[in-house]
């Protein structure tokens, strides 16, 4: 006969199979809230950055050989400004903790970050950023933004502080001293003459910046970063980086999805339709490229030499800007990535452009109106000829990669115009030279530009009060040997008012110049593209929310690839958050991001919690029959 099980027995076995039960799904439950971190050690971020050259140097004042957004983007990972413009146009501190100005205009105090190691161990102190202003009045060659020589005196009174003082006041310095220059150590550049520093060897690469360079080797172009352990501001997810210079035709779509980079910047907006159709693949959009403290917005420009017969002309020159389409242009050469750019040089919606402002729109036949004016001769060809006989010839040159899509449909205007126009493909070093030394006609730049007032109605000026002569080397800024007194008194009218109103009234007098001389002939504005893995790597939101990469936010945000058994936000983006343009107004762009948003689906390891989720469910059914069973029977 069978031993019948006392009451005593029965209630303990109750209280331990509910014990095991509670003990499981106590289990399960750190895993839902406690996401697995797959190899998080041995994660390597792979980042691609075409560039239209090599990266040869690594001078952090100003670039020397290197194509300067390609030169700016690696130094992001390295060294910091004083703060970093978010993509909302507020301003993020980072080296600098506050700062103010004085009414007048004309001291400026900044208030440094304590605690701060650069990458050697050295403290960060006042006299670093004292030090960077010293070397912006000695080597006026990398002062990009001009403010040198309205220093007058800088004073350090304890680690923490610096005053700067202004010979007088100038409305853009405190936007540009935060977010305009690297900061440098004085231990490691104190003794360096900039004009010839390379800053080759990583023992010179010292900044204060998330990440250390490790390896450099620059005839393969890859270079080696790895997390600085004792950032200010937490040690990166990502353990190493490694940043790969790629040829601007290179495959990059391909190299994405074979695992070459885990993240590209993607300047040629045609890529685009080849990687949305990857579900481990993500697109990205904000206003412009991360470089120093700001964003520099991609941009086309033809760049005029005025020292030359008949580009000299103002009403040639508007002739030229007449007779481009655009839009057409846009359409057809970016897949619609971009708008057009104002007359005046800036953007058609920055907030500093006046709104009625003269703009020149596509118009043939006002174009060769302008050439007859002029006394170009029309032949029967319906092209035009000088007086004696010759053709009317322009050419252009670039160097290639995207502008080999634009200039080709420049030259069709152009010779619609009546203007035998032509294309001359350059080396970046042959191109340089050439717009350096006044030997060029028109040249497409494809540049990279804050969309800052000042600086852009200002960066292609002589800032010699004549030309500077052909034959004659000068900087960029002086590329189009332009030179203009009254647009030049407006400029420094504005840098010295005191109010945001004055300052907009005297910019307004001078992109009116700007519109009408057109010694730049400013194309389109587009944005900035990044495809990037979510397969391997996840904490993509800042990027896809428009930040940018590299920048202090999204560096220190992206991880590997995080499998948690509940759906969490480090797991992969929803599908209906994958993309997040920023301010896209071209339609042909929405319509491609819509299209993917909507039917994209996740790497397979978002399965992962439902499957957890099903087993949780069986189990604890499984406990109940049991206990339904025991007590079926004790009955």
């Amino acid at each position: 006969m069978m031993k019948k099980t006392s009451v005593k027995t029965y209630y303990n076995r109750i209280i331990a199979i509910t014990s095991v039960i509670i003990l499981v799904i106590s289990l399960l439950s750190s895993l839902m809230i406690s996401p697995v971190v797959l190899g998080q050690q041995e994660a390597l971020l792979k980042f691609c950055i075409p560039s239209p050259g090599r990266l040869v140097e690594l001078n952090p004042y100003f670039y020397v050989s290197s194509p300067p957004l390609t030169h700016g983007m690696f130094l992001k990972f390295i060294y910091e400004t004083l703060a970093e413009e978010r993509s909302d146009g507020s301003l993020e501190p980072l080296l600098a903790q506050s700062w103010n100005v004085s009414p007048d205009g004309k001291i400026i105090t900044i208030k440094l970050r304590p605690n701060v190691l650069w990458h050697d161990g050295v403290p960060f102190t006042a006299r670093d950023v004292a030090f960077v202003l010293a070397t912006i009045k000695k080597y006026p060659h990398g002062d990009v933004y001009s403010i040198g020589k309205y220093i007058d005196s800088i004073e350090t009174p304890d680690n923490l502080t610096v005053v700067i003082k202004l010979s007088q006041p100038f409305s853009r310095f405190l936007y540009y001293v935060l977010t305009g220059y690297r900061i440098f150590p004085e231990h490691i550049y104190k003794d360096v003459d900039f004009t010839q520093f390379p800053a080759k060897d990583p023992q010179y690469v010292v900044g204060t910046g998330p990440f250390r360079l490790v390896e450099a080797n620059y005839d393969t172009q890859v270079f080696k970063l790895r997390a600085f352990e004792k950032y200010w501001g937490g040690s990166p997810y990502i353990k190493d980086v490694i940043v790969q210079i790629v040829d601007e035709s290179a495959p990059i779509p391909i190299m994405l999805k074979t695992g070459q980079c885990s993240i590209a910047a993607i300047t040629n907006p045609v890529m685009v339709s080849s990687i949305v159709t990857d579900p481990n693949l993500r697109i990205a959009v904000a206003r412009g490229w991360p470089y120093q403290g700001s964003y520099y917005t991609p941009a086309g420009l033809l760049v005029i030499n005025t020292a030359i017969y008949p580009l000299n002309i103002t009403e040639f020159r508007r002739a030229l800007a007449y007779a481009i389409n655009k839009e057409r242009i846009i359409q057809l050469a970016l897949q619609g990535q971009g708008v057009i750019a104002s007359s005046g040089q800036l953007p058609m919606d920055s907030p500093w452009k006046p709104k009625d402002l003269p703009e020149i729109t596509y118009n043939i036949t006002k174009a060769r109106e302008i050439l007859k004016s002029l006394g170009f001769v029309e032949g029967p060809d319906k092209m035009f000829r000088y007086p004696n006989g010759s053709l009317l010839s322009i050419k252009i040159i670039h160097t290639g990669g995207l502008a080999s899509n634009v200039v080709p449909l420049i030259i069709q205007d152009l010779r619609n115009a009546g203007i035998d126009a032509s294309e001359e493909v350059l080396t970046r070093l042959a191109y340089v030279n050439d717009l350096s030394y006044g030997y060029y006609q028109v040249a497409m730049l494809l540049t990279n530009r804050p969309t800052d007032v000042d600086f852009v109605l200002t960066v292609f000026m002589d800032r010699n009060l004549t030309p500077t002569p052909i034959g004659q080397p000068t900087q960029y800024w002086g590329w189009t040997r332009y030179v203009n007194p009254e647009f030049n008194s407006y400029i420094e009218k504005a840098r010295l008012a005191t109010s945001e109103e004055e300052a907009f009234k005297y910019y307004a007098k001078a992109q009116e110049i700007a519109a009408r001389d057109q010694w730049v002939i400013p194309l389109y504005y587009s944005k900035a593209i990044w495809a990037f893995n979510v397969k391997d790597f996840s904490g993509w939101d800042k990027l896809q929310a428009g930040e940018g990469f590299p920048t202090h936010l999204t560096m220190l945000s992206v991880r590997p690839y995080q499998i948690s058994l509940i759906t969490s936000p480090t797991t992969s983006p929803p599908v209906t958050t994958v993309i997040s343009p920023v301010n896209v107004t071209a339609t042909v762009s929405t319509q491609i991001y819509t299209t993917y948003i909507y039917t994209t689906t996740l790497p397979t390891e978002s399965m992962m919690p439902i499957i957890i989720t099903a087993a949780i469910v069986i189990i604890i059914a499984i406990v109940v029959i049991a206990l339904y069973m025991m007590l079926r029977r004790k009955s």
